[in-house]
């Protein structure tokens, strides 16, 4: 650990969608952090942007990210290769919070890189399965399919995870599932109301979007937690 944080070096980049990559970085020393937090990530002597931690905690040899092609550290992160060195900060941020969740249905809503911190909770709740309630669902919307990240492993999650997807600008795509965006998808969800928490991660009129559907499914605010 340096005086402004930590030097890890890129262990390998995985092209995920059409426009993201998935970096994953060796942790050589401990670097505890829970569910949804964030951190700061550069190249070393740049200036670093916000990025959630995707991984989740109980792994412990790697941290990983997912970058989206754009500018400023964004743009920089996402043509980073294997051996290079980046600067990450101790983590930031409440993240989601494990106590209210633990025995809990949980339902994980997000678009585009926002996949990161909830893949954090899923990775998270399927490595404790018996502490959380019968249901996780993830709600994620995109534009494409070929928009949408990690699709091996949330082929993967089918039948411990309820996945829905939403894309809103499909074209001619042989997408056949939901078109349109992903607080519509609510709509159509029988949930416990009771015994049921939201973790939301999205742009602000996403998230004021989700949070009115949600009460009108009769979920409260109390019971949605964004991760910053």
């Amino acid at each position: 650990m340096t005086a402004d944080g930590y030097r890890m070096k890129v262990a390998r980049v995985q092209q995920e969608g059409v426009d993201m990559r998935h970096l994953m970085l060796d942790c050589p020393a401990p670097y505890p952090f829970g569910y949804g937090q964030y951190v700061q990530l550069g190249l070393p002597d740049q200036k670093p942007g916000y990025f959630a931690i995707a991984s989740h905690p109980e792994q412990r040899e790697r941290i990983e990210f997912l970058v989206k092609d754009g500018g400023g550290a964004a743009g920089q992160l996402y043509h980073v290769a294997t051996g290079d060195e980046l600067a990450v900060s101790a983590p930031m941020g409440p993240g989601f919070p494990r106590e209210h969740l633990l025995g809990r249905n949980v339902m994980l809503i997000g678009v585009g890189s926002g996949m990161a911190p909830l893949r954090s909770v899923i990775g998270s709740i399927l490595a404790n399965r018996a502490d959380y309630g019968p249901r996780v669902m993830l709600l994620y919307g995109a534009r494409t399919p070929f928009h949408v990240p990690f699709r091996p492993e949330i082929a993967k999650w089918r039948g411990q995870v309820e996945v829905y997807k939403a894309m809103s600008r499909p074209g001619d795509t042989d997408w056949n599932g939901y078109v349109g965006y992903v607080q519509q998808i609510i709509e159509g969800l029988a949930l416990p109301k009771s015994n049921t928490i939201a973790c939301v991660c999205g742009m602000r009129p996403m998230v004021d979007a989700v949070k009115a559907k949600l009460a009108e499914m009769g979920i409260t605010e109390d019971d949605v937690y964004l991760n910053f």
